[in-house]
C-alpha cells in the first residue's frame, strides 16, 4: 500500500510540475511586456500570428525596409519631444501626454504560430486585459457623473469596454505605448496596391503619428469605443478556422484576421442598449 502512495505521490508532483512549466512558458510574453510596462518603456508592440495573411504582408514589407520603419519612429519620437518641451505635464494623464519620453519609440513583437489562437492563449489574453483595464480608467474617467453611484458606473465602463475589445481582436495588432501608459491601437496592414513598400510603411507610421501627437488622445479613444472603431484600417479578415474575407480600403488591402467578425450595426445597437440601462440605472441613483 505504502508503495502504491508514494507511486501517486511521485506521479501527482510530476503532473504538477509539467504543468506549472507549460504555464510559465505560455505567460513568458505578458512578463517581458509586464516588465516593459514597468519600467515606463515606450515602445510600438505589434501582435501577429504566423499564418496570418496580413500580419505576413506586414512581416514581408518590414524586413525589406527595416531601416526606413527604425528611422520613421525615431522622427516621430523627435515630432513629439519637441511638441512638449514646453508642455507641463498632467499627472492625471492615462496615456503620458506631456511627458518627455524616456526611449524612443521602438518596435517589439509577440507572434503567435496560428492565427486560430489569436488572443486565446495566456499571455494575449493577459495583453488584452491589460488593455481592458486601462482604457476603463479612460472610459470611466469620461463618464464620470457627479453625485452617481461610482460602483455602477465602473461596472458599466468596463461592460462597455470588454464589449468592444471581445469583438475587435484580430492580427495584426499594434499596440502603443508611452513611458509604460497606452497611448492607442491599430489593427490590420494596408498593402499599398503600387508595390511600394515605403508607402505601405510610412502610412501605418502616419496612423501611429495621428495618435501619438495627439493631445486629446484620450477623448479619441472613448470615441473609438463608442463607435465601435478599431482605427482607420479596421475591416474584414479571416476568422480563426480560414473564413471570412479581406476588404480593399485607401489606395490597397487592408484588414486584420480575428477569431469573430462583428458588424457596424451590431456595435450601434449595443451602444443603444448600454445608453439605455445606463439611464435607467442614474434615474434609480
Amino acid at each position: 500500500m505504502k508503495k502504491i502512495l508514494a507511486t501517486l505521490s511521485v506521479l501527482t508532483l510530476a503532473t504538477t510540475s509539467a504543468t506549472t512549466v507549460i504555464s510559465c512558458s505560455s505567460n513568458v510574453n505578458y512578463k517581458q511586456f509586464l516588465q516593459w510596462i514597468d519600467n515606463k518603456e515606450t515602445f510600438l508592440l505589434y501582435i501577429g500570428a504566423k499564418d496570418c495573411d496580413f500580419c505576413q504582408k506586414f512581416e514581408a514589407n518590414l524586413e525589406s525596409n527595416k531601416t526606413f520603419f527604425d528611422n520613421k519612429l525615431e522622427e516621430l519620437s523627435g515630432q513629439y519631444n519637441n511638441s512638449v518641451s514646453s508642455i507641463k505635464p498632467d499627472e492625471n494623464s492615462f496615456t503620458g501626454y506631456g511627458e518627455e519620453l524616456n526611449n524612443n519609440l521602438n518596435l517589439r513583437e509577440f507572434v503567435s504560430d496560428e492565427k486560430a489562437n489569436n488572443f486565446k492563449e495566456k499571455w494575449s489574453e493577459n495583453i488584452i486585459n491589460w488593455l481592458i483595464d486601462r482604457m476603463t480608467d479612460i472610459y470611466y474617467k469620461s463618464m464620470l457623473d457627479i453625485g452617481s453611484n461610482e460602483t455602477i458606473q465602473k461596472k458599466v465602463a468596463k461592460s462597455k469596454v470588454k464589449e468592444y475589445f471581445d469583438k475587435i481582436k484580430a492580427t495584426p495588432m499594434f499596440l502603443i505605448i508611452r513611458n509604460g501608459k497606452i497611448v492607442s491601437w491599430e489593427i490590420g496592414f494596408d498593402q499599398d496596391e503600387t508595390g511600394w513598400v515605403e508607402n505601405s510603411l510610412d502610412k501605418l507610421i502616419k496612423k501611429f503619428s495621428t495618435s501619438f501627437l495627439n493631445s486629446e488622445i484620450e477623448t479619441e479613444l472613448v470615441e473609438k469605443i463608442n463607435t465601435g472603431s478599431s482605427g482607420e484600417s479596421e475591416s474584414g479578415g479571416e476568422s480563426g478556422s480560414g473564413e471570412g474575407s479581406g476588404s480593399g480600403s485607401g489606395n490597397g488591402e487592408s484588414g486584420g484576421e480575428s477569431t469573430d467578425k462583428f458588424s457596424t450595426s451590431q456595435y450601434s445597437n449595443i451602444n443603444y442598449k448600454f445608453d439605455t440601462i445606463w439611464n435607467k440605472l442614474k434615474n434609480l441613483i
